[in-house]
């Protein structure tokens, strides 16, 4: 055991124990949940902190994950415990994901600034990450449709489309792991792979979009996505693939975590299913594009 070197455990075991407490009402779980977040919140204010895992936080950088991943765990925990008074920090997250590492100038989102929110000027800084980026920007339509806040889902919605145009294969399709800010080979390893969980992040937060905006080519994107995702990475027993290489044909070989996860597919399905019921009762909605596609 290496100790506690990835703040993402302590962050997924809150948002477990988040959504155990809404399904059941044990106050355990959530005094637990509410108990780890504030070691959360403490350990990532420590000068110094780097306990991100698989990932590498240089001194001097600050990365896209943690306000990330601080925005989702916070806004979910805080709908069940409001006596936390979250929305203060909640704002930060999104201040920092939507006006630092948003990069308008290049249709981009960056994964790694300096800590005053600067650009890194190596090519590590130019690395742009599609799927980290659409995630995070459905994350941020959840906070803005909480607050009916039209202009923060429109900015969310318009960064998807940056988020997919810079990172599809033109040749095989499918979204790359990574690519640098102007585009084309990154300086990440495995950057030209494709992983299950970009596209599963991806056809969640189109179906998503379209609801919030009713933008066509939010749907557009959603069957390009969803056509090479089922084509590719849906193996003969039912399950998915978790890895491909560029091609878009499986390999053994680790490209990010070594273990396979349960939990980018339910999600994107549960998530997806509750988007599409509530789609499929706004006539304005479905009548545009779902019925020549399904």
């Amino acid at each position: 055991m290496d100790g506690p070197i990835s703040i993402f455990s302590d962050c997924f075991a809150v948002y477990g124990l988040t959504e155990f407490f809404r399904a059941t009402g044990d106050r355990a779980a959530l005094e637990l949940a509410v108990a780890t977040y504030a070691e959360i919140r403490r350990r990532i204010a420590e000068p110094g902190f780097d306990a991100v895992a698989p990932q590498v936080l240089p001194k001097g950088w600050r990365i896209h994950a943690i306000p990330m991943i601080m925005l989702e765990i916070s806004q979910e925990l805080g709908d069940v415990a409001p006596e936390l008074e979250l929305q203060p920090f909640i704002d930060d997250c999104v201040h920092q994901i939507m006006d630092l590492h948003l990069r308008p100038e290049y249709h981009v989102l960056l994964e790694n600034l300096t800590v005053d929110g600067q650009e890194i000027q190596t090519p590590e800084g130019r690395v742009v990450n599609p799927g980290h980026g659409i995630e995070s920007m459905w994350f941020v339509m959840h906070q803005a449709r909480r607050r009916n806040d039209q202009h923060l889902i429109n900015r969310a919605v318009e960064a998807i489309r940056w988020m997919l145009e810079i990172g599809w294969d033109q040749e095989y399709g499918g979204l790359f792991l990574a690519v640098d800010r102007d585009g084309g080979p990154a300086a990440f390893p495995n950057w030209d792979k494709k992983a299950w969980w970009p596209h599963t992040e991806s056809m969640y937060a189109l179906l998503l979009a379209y609801e919030l905006t009713g933008e066509e080519w939010c749907l557009d994107w959603y069957w390009r996505v969803h056509r090479w995702a089922v084509g590719h990475l849906v193996s003969s027993y039912g399950d998915w693939y978790q890895r491909l290489d560029r091609q878009g044909r499986p390999i053994k070989e680790v490209i990010a975590l070594p273990v396979k996860d349960p939990f980018h597919l339910p999600r994107m399905l549960i998530l997806g299913i509750q988007c599409l019921k509530r789609i499929a009762s706004d006539e304005s909605l479905i009548e545009i594009h779902f019925n020549k596609e399904c």
